[in-house]
């Protein structure tokens, strides 16, 4: 952790930062060169995002957006999530899910057993238990989850976790998410209503992870997080 010193705002005038002035003001160290990732020093942080105790040397502050650090890739990341990105994700999941076991049962039912399994064991026993979320700073730090109740993940979760996913938990979260939009698709193509349903709630799934919460998600760790593209992109 790093006190913004005086002679900062002696370079850069009298203003405030999150409320705080005159060294007051506590940051969580840049990452990167350019990209500064800014906190109240009543903000909790996570451990594992501690690394350099340098100050962005390109600090972002001028007159016209005091404070402000909008256009800047970390501070755009979620602390925690609105109602509507909650509803948008959770009922678009739910619905693939209950769509592509209507449609298996319809057809076969006996196929449905195993997209139970991987839908509902797979996201809870596994992703949520084991994989992404021991491993989540919003859900850790900021108190809040994206596609489900905070106290119902925790309870699921086996332990906290830091560092990067083994071979082994890569492969099962890949197994997991392509199987989840695909292995209903065979019994779903002789009923077009329902296949089109589930496409669409697959599409808006996906694509909200990868074009919006996959862009601001704090799990480096996680396979999807395209938050240090951005970064990437911001510095070159």
């Amino acid at each position: 952790m790093t006190t913004i010193p005086n002679r900062f705002w002696a370079e850069h005038g009298n203003g405030t930062l999150n409320g705080a002035r005159g060294g007051s003001a506590i940051l969580n160290p840049c990452r990167k060169k350019n990209v500064c990732k800014c906190l109240r020093s009543t903000d909790s942080v996570h451990p594992i995002e501690d690394e350099d105790n340098k100050l962005c040397k390109n600090f972002p502050f001028n007159k016209e957006r005091r404070g402000h650090l909008d256009d800047h890739a970390h501070c755009s990341l979620a602390k925690g999530f609105s109602i509507n990105e909650k509803i948008y994700a959770q009922s678009s999941f739910l619905a693939m899910g209950v769509i592509g076991m209507i449609g298996i049962i319809q057809q076969d039912w006996i196929w449905v057993f195993p997209y139970i399994f991987v839908y509902w064991y797979g996201i809870f026993g596994i992703v949520v238990r084991h994989l992404a979320c021991p491993r989540c700073p919003h859900l850790h730090v900021y108190g809040d989850c994206l596609q489900a109740p905070k106290t119902i993940v925790k309870r699921l979760i086996k332990k906290r976790k830091a560092g990067p996913f083994s071979r082994f938990e890569t492969f099962l979260f890949y197994a997991i998410f392509i199987l989840i939009p695909t292995y209903p698709i065979y019994w779903l193509s002789s009923n077009k209503p329902l296949l089109i349903a589930f496409l669409v709630s697959a599409v808006m799934w996906y694509s909200g992870q990868w074009l919006h919460f996959c862009r601001r998600c704090r799990i480096r760790e996680c396979p999807f997080n395209r938050a240090g593209q951005l970064r990437s992109a911001l510095n070159n």
